[in-house]
């Protein structure tokens, strides 16, 4: 989605919002601010897919473009300047184009404690016994700017602190956690429901030296 220039009339409170129509995984917003005059207004806006937090603008001098990475399901793109004017030259919403099903799928979530503010501090989400990591965000936001992002290791979601953080929470959803059966004549392996696969067959690939069973 793409929508060019627009302003806002009010000196606080103010946001701009975009329908995307159903929920989709939001992985990159990229933002264009004004040039022309009054450009340190966008400092402190926030950026936000559905009622989660993606980031939030830290007015630079030397350029007029913002890119956030979201990781986020969502169906709307907020922008919210509670300090000034909002003025939007351009919003880019990149992501995967596929609807993401959010209704079929048993998930609790887990948000984990906040980090200490050093550099590569790490906070811990952690999905219960028989559930596994769908999604890894970090709760904070300000991803390449505060935080450098969150990862998924085994049944933990981990959210790592930037130099410039004040500390990063992780958060996880987590799903059941079925068991399928092997096709490589193996034990059964697990895998994770993915909220980017739904409807879509799981394919497996045998390793060296075990032969794929059809029987």
């Amino acid at each position: 989605a793409v929508v060019s220039t627009q302003s806002t009339g009010a000196t606080t409170g103010n946001w701009w919002m975009v329908d995307l129509e159903d929920n989709f995984l939001v992985e990159k917003i990229k933002i264009t601010n004004r040039g022309d005059c009054c450009r340190d207004r966008i400092n402190g806006a926030k950026v936000y897919v559905g009622d989660e937090l993606c980031g939030e603008i830290e007015y630079s001098g030397i350029t007029n473009t913002y890119s956030m990475k979201c990781g986020m399901v969502g169906n709307f793109v907020r922008i919210v300047n509670d300090n000034s004017y909002l003025t939007l030259c351009e919003v880019q919403v990149m992501g995967n184009p596929t609807p993401v099903d959010t209704e079929n799928e048993e998930t609790v979530v887990d948000i984990g404690e906040k980090s200490c503010g050093g550099d590569d501090c790490m906070s811990t989400a952690t999905c219960p016994s028989g559930y596994a990591p769908t999604r890894c965000v970090v709760a904070t936001g300000n991803v390449g700017t505060k935080s450098d992002g969150a990862y998924i290791d085994g049944n933990n979601c981990y959210a790592v602190n930037s130099y410039k953080g004040n500390g990063a929470i992780a958060k996880a959803t987590c799903a059941l956690n079925p068991q399928i059966e092997n096709p490589c004549g193996g034990e059964a392996l697990l895998k994770y429901y993915s909220e980017q696969q739904h409807g879509v067959k799981v394919s497996l690939s045998c390793p060296a030296g075990y032969e794929e069973q059809t029987g």
